[in-house]
């Protein structure tokens, strides 16, 4: 009985090493990017029995990694966040200028213990235009804000975003 528990043991270890090896490799990010900006909530709904939502747009710049070529973005995304029980699921979709010719378009989505202020997404690459066309790729963002913390502007937050994709042309 012992030898049977310590051969499944050395399977268990085996799988996870040459799984957690594969898995690496496949995480290999072709694009990187570290921007600020702020975001902006421009409508709320707070109804009875209703999931609270909330909706706005994010603008944020900064610096992008792409196949081993310094770019600087300008991202502009509108967003939704339905709160219910406690879980907020925000939703976005944004584009990026890199100039009038280079666009990429990525939509993310991300669940979290609400309130927070920082939360990782799961990117997906919808495509693009110039050197992006025909893109395609997965990846994740990390966020996170201060919150809004201006009194004069209740609607109105600071933003850092990092995010890494593997992002393939067709």
């Amino acid at each position: 009985m012992k030898f049977f528990k310590f051969t499944i043991f050395l399977y268990i270890i085996t799988f996870i090493w040459f799984g957690s090896a594969i898995y690496a490799n496949d995480s290999n990010y072709n694009y990187e990017s570290n921007a600020n900006g702020i975001f902006k909530i421009q409508s709320m709904m707070l109804i009875d029995e209703m999931p609270a939502q909330f909706n706005g747009m994010v603008n944020i710049s900064g610096d992008v990694d792409y196949n081993g070529k310094k770019l600087k973005s300008a991202s502009s995304c509108i967003f939704s966040v339905i709160i219910k029980d406690g879980i907020g699921v925000y939703r976005g979709t944004c584009r990026e200028y890199f100039d009038e010719e280079n666009v990429l378009y990525t939509s993310m989505v991300s669940k979290y213990n609400f309130p927070a202020n920082s939360a990782e997404s799961e990117i997906t690459v919808l495509g693009g235009e110039g050197m992006f066309e025909d893109a395609s790729g997965k990846g994740v963002n990390s966020w996170n804000s201060a919150g809004i913390t201006d009194p004069n502007y209740s609607d109105i937050g600071y933003l850092k975003v990092n995010t890494e994709l593997k992002n393939d042309i067709n």
